[in-house]
């Protein structure tokens, strides 16, 4: 019940700003994606405390949206939340996408033109990391931090 509970709330704060001075690993995703996707993102997405952000409610529903990702996952492994500012901020326009961003770039109403690193595609997290760690133009540090944490938490 906790674990509804505290998805409900992060659905409900559309337009939260991250307080640490971190970059973030941000996951951009869609509920009608194919469920075993899904699942499988926000398994990865939990193992480096990323958040899985979606584009909008389901059927303009927050009841529908709750509804929906309980019956997909059950008790979620990982945090949702609804934010359509940071598709358009970041120019996504297709999921699976994963953003590296500094943390003034990702929620700011009124910042600059933010400096990130996407991969798109369904691949996995390990892979999206070591893409940007290789070839990213801004993250590339943060992308290898990323994977070594996520690579730690398979041992």
């Amino acid at each position: 019940m906790l674990r509804i509970l505290k998805l409900l709330i992060l659905m409900l704060f559309v337009n939260v700003c991250y307080a640490d001075c971190e970059p973030q690993l941000l996951i951009f995703v869609s509920l009608s994606m194919p469920e075993q996707s899904l699942k499988l993102w926000a398994e990865q997405a939990e193992k480096v405390k990323a958040k899985l952000l979606l584009k909008g409610f389901v059927d303009d529903s927050l009841q529908a949206t709750i509804d929906e990702t309980l019956r997909i996952f059950k008790e979620p492994k990982a945090d949702f939340l609804v934010h359509p500012e940071a598709f358009e901020k970041f120019n996504i326009d297709k999921v699976p996408a994963v953003v590296i961003a500094s943390p003034d770039d990702c929620f700011e109403d009124d910042c600059h033109a933010p400096a990130f690193d996407v991969v798109y595609g369904d691949t996995s997290l390990e892979d999206a990391l070591n893409k940007i760690a290789s070839s990213g133009e801004h993250h590339q540090k943060t992308a290898s931090d990323f994977l070594s944490l996520y690579r730690r938490s398979h041992d």
